[in-house]
């Protein structure tokens, strides 16, 4: 069993709860009783992410509303398309490789 020193062990504690205390600094009445609101608040960038990610995160791209089929039809319609790019992938890696 891995012995922790206690700094780390009372950081690993301490942090948890001093996020979630400045989450809750944040609070803004909602109409609804049982309904709890936070208001707007800034969130750095992460680092170490990949630059396509940093562009998303930091311009606040909202990814296209995309509606849920209904009909299996539908569904292995949009299964098509998510399969595609990876199909088209494996195609060419067969295509370098000399395989049919």
């Amino acid at each position: 069993m891995p012995r922790y020193s206690p700094r780390k062990l009372c950081l690993t504690i301490a942090l948890p709860i001093l996020a979630s205390s400045a989450a809750l600094s944040f609070e803004v009445p909602s109409t609804f009783p049982s309904v709890t609101t936070f208001g707007e608040r800034t969130v750095p960038t992460p680092h170490g992410i990949s630059p396509a990610m940093k562009e998303i995160v930091e311009e606040r791209k909202i990814p296209p509303h995309i509606s849920v089929p209904n009909t299996p039809e539908a569904w292995l319609e949009y299964q098509t398309l998510f399969d595609a790019p990876g199909e088209e992938a494996g195609r060419q890696a067969a295509k370098s490789l000399g395989a049919s």
